[in-house]
């Protein structure tokens, strides 16, 4: 399967591709497609960060001058047949998966999407440990709060066959990737339509035995009991 896996910067996307690709799945960079393709279109003087160009990213990944092997026909519309051929075209890697990591790339034309959600007071701790600046700390956090990437996969959610979201606040990044791969393997071998699914995450102290569930949206919610950080002084 290839797979985009999005969160908020901290949420734990670089850990869990990390130990991904040492079990020998191909992990891809939204930011070095997006480079491969010419659309990286600005850099934010403030932040530093590159603005991309999504929508003709997507464009560019569903047409036929893709410039990545792996992607060239990825798209939920042909996830029925994704799977036969995405074994075909490098056979000695079947069985193994394709994550697409970048916090935009739920908006790729892919076959499904994780999303990793935190605790905002967590979420906070990882950035600061970064040493960001309070600004981009505090923009991260109200996106979390809000769940601005979960709204805009709903936006999108009936054209997205495989939905798989994780609270990684608690969580060890290894039983995180294990939980998602026992979800992928066990989508991969199912003959009937893929499943929208969300997946509960054990703490760090539990055996990683995922709990899931049909699930038509994103189900986590910070909002209730973080909403006063939207109110921080600047």
């Amino acid at each position: 399967m290839i797979i985009a896996l999005t969160g908020t910067p901290g949420t734990g996307k670089s850990a869990i591709c990390s130990i991904l690709s040492g079990k020998g799945h191909t992990i891809l960079s939204v930011l070095e497609l997006a480079k491969a393709h010419d659309c990286v279109v600005a850099v934010d003087p403030d932040r530093g960060s590159k603005e991309l160009d999504i929508d003709r990213l997507a464009k560019a990944l569903a047409s036929n001058d893709c410039k990545e092997p792996y992607l060239e026909n990825a798209s939920w519309k042909t996830s029925s047949s994704l799977i036969n051929t995405e074994k075909s075209r490098v056979p000695e890697r079947a069985g193994r998966h394709v994550v697409v990591d970048g916090h935009l790339s739920h908006l790729l034309p892919l076959d499904g999407i994780l999303l990793l959600r935190c605790r905002p007071d967590v979420l906070e701790e990882r950035l600061v440990a970064r040493e960001w600046p309070k600004l981009k700390v505090q923009e991260n956090l109200e996106a979390e709060v809000l769940g601005v990437i979960a709204g805009e996969i709903m936006e999108n959610i009936e054209s997205t066959p495989l939905i798989l979201e994780l609270d990684t606040s608690n969580t060890l990044p290894e039983h995180a990737a294990a939980a998602i791969l026992e979800t992928l393997d066990r989508t991969m071998a199912m003959k009937d339509a893929l499943p929208q699914t969300t997946a509960e995450l054990p703490s760090t102290e539990s055996t990683c035995e995922p709990r899931g569930s049909t699930q038509t949206q994103p189900s986590i919610d910070w909002l209730d009991d973080f909403e006063h950080i939207l109110f921080r002084p600047g």
